[in-house]
């Protein structure tokens, strides 16, 4: 069992330590849960330790987060750090092994919330504080890459640091670089039609990620778009073909043409900057 695993494992058996009745955890609700183990329905982290004098621990006080853990509806649980929520988790054991991570590091006076970024490893994402990982996204989300940005910046935002912008974050996620090879041209977007259907590549097309197609470049290029009209970018990564419209050079998903705002109008003149992998 890797180091991680020991540490959620140990967290979450301390929670569990009393003999208490709890359903399967695929069919409980946040509210049972929190009343099967005697918890109230906003559980909040105690940062303090009982080694330290009572100086010492209203000091520590005011400088560590406060960490909660709340029922957010029937199917689903938050949580909040310094009375902001931070994410939301509809799997009551996934949650309770987040919190109990996050609760762990964060309150490390040490911890630099300029650290914290998202990060994509082995087929996982992730949210971490340097090598150290805070929190996994669960692989059944849509669009894991904007949730795990979503969930990094939040943290940073509770935790007074400055936000990452999408395509920086990217950048960082999938280790990015710029390059020399910028294009433009014609964009457009498609969605729902096609939505389920197989890609170019043999994926199965997800309007909610971020990716496009594209006649020529290979499969799983990066490119950085960029939105000439409103300067908002995004990185999309190349899984399927076309467009075959007029003079159209990629099309893009309806997630991607979302967040640069070229779902509206519908198509768009962008900067096309392939993106080389380190």
């Amino acid at each position: 069992m890797g180091t991680f695993a020991i540490v959620w494992a140990a967290s979450i058996s301390s929670i569990f330590a009393q003999e208490v009745s709890i359903p399967a955890w695929d069919n409980i609700s946040p509210i049972a849960l929190a009343n099967a183990v005697g918890l109230p329905t906003a559980v909040s982290a105690d940062p303090l330790e009982d080694r330290y004098n009572s100086r010492a621990r209203n000091t520590r006080a005011m400088m560590l987060p406060e960490i909660d853990l709340r029922v957010a509806a029937i199917e689903s649980w938050s949580i909040w750090v310094n009375q902001r929520a931070v994410m939301t988790i509809d799997n009551p054991l996934t949650a309770f092994l987040s919190y109990s991570r996050l609760k762990t590091l964060l309150l490390v006076p040490e911890l630099s919330p300029h650290r914290i970024k998202p990060a994509y490893v082995d087929g996982q994402h992730l949210v971490q504080v340097g090598s150290e990982v805070l929190v996994m996204v669960p692989p059944d989300v849509e669009n894991a890459d904007l949730v795990a940005i979503d969930w990094a910046n939040n943290l940073r935002g509770a935790l007074g640091a400055e936000l990452l912008s999408v395509p920086e974050a990217q950048k960082a996620m999938h280790k990015l670089d710029h390059t020399n090879n910028v294009m433009y041209g014609t964009a457009s977007w498609y969605g729902p039609y096609f939505h389920g259907r197989m890609t170019a590549n043999g994926e199965i097309f997800e309007q909610t990620e971020f990716t496009a197609a594209h006649k020529s470049l290979p499969f799983n290029t990066y490119l950085k778009v960029t939105n000439m009209e409103t300067g908002n970018s995004v990185v999309v990564r190349i899984n399927d073909r076309g467009p075959y419209v007029g003079d159209r050079v990629l099309d893009l998903s309806y997630a991607a043409a979302a967040q640069i705002d070229l779902d509206q109008r519908g198509i768009g003149t962008v900067e096309m900057m392939i993106l080389s992998q380190n």
